[in-house]
C-alpha cells in the first residue's frame, strides 16, 4: 500500500525524477535531496524533511526529526545546504537506505499503477472500436 494519502500536496512531486538503477551513495544523496527540495530553493527547510518522512511512512517523532535536522545543520542557519545534507546522510547511511529504497519502491508502484491503467484504457478502446464493428455489421445486415 502506498503511505501517501492521495491529497498530499507532494504526492505527485515524489518520486518524478528517474532512480539510478545501480546507486552509490553520491546517487542516493543526490537523489533525496532532489526530492526533499520540494521548492527549488537548493536548500532544505525543516518542514521539508519532516514531509518527506512523514510521507514516507517513517514514524519518527517531532523531537527525533528535530534532533537529525540540528545534528546536520552545521552552520546554524536553520536550513540543510547541499554539503551539509551530504555530511548527514553519509554519517547516517542506514537513514539514507530507508528514505532512498521507500522512495524506490514509491516510483516503481506509480510506474506500474500508470502502465495499468494505460493498459486498461487500450483495452476499454478496443471492446468499444468492437462493439461498433459489430453495431455497423448488424446494420448493414439489415
Amino acid at each position: 500500500a502506498d503511505a501517501l494519502p492521495p491529497s498530499s500536496p507532494h504526492r505527485e512531486h515524489l518520486a518524478r525524477a528517474p532512480v539510478p538503477e545501480h546507486p552509490s551513495q553520491r546517487d542516493k544523496i543526490s537523489y533525496l535531496f532532489d526530492e526533499m527540495d520540494t521548492n527549488g530553493n537548493r536548500v532544505i527547510e525543516p518542514e521539508e524533511l519532516r514531509q518527506l518522512v512523514r510521507q514516507l511512512g517513517v514514524d519518527f517523532s517531532n523531537a527525533t526529526l528535530n534532533d537529525i535536522f540540528h545534528k546536520g545543520d552545521l552552520d546554524g542557519d536553520h536550513v540543510l545546504s547541499v554539503g551539509e545534507f551530504t555530511q548527514l546522510f553519509t554519517s547516517y547511511p542506514t537513514l539514507l537506505d530507508a528514505l532512498f529504497f521507500r522512495l524506490r519502491d514509491i516510483q516503481e508502484a506509480r510506474n506500474l499503477q500508470a502502465m495499468l491503467a494505460e493498459e486498461r484504457r487500450a483495452l476499454e478502446n478496443a471492446r468499444e472500436q468492437r462493439s461498433r464493428a459489430s453495431a455497423m455489421a448488424s446494420d448493414c445486415a439489415r
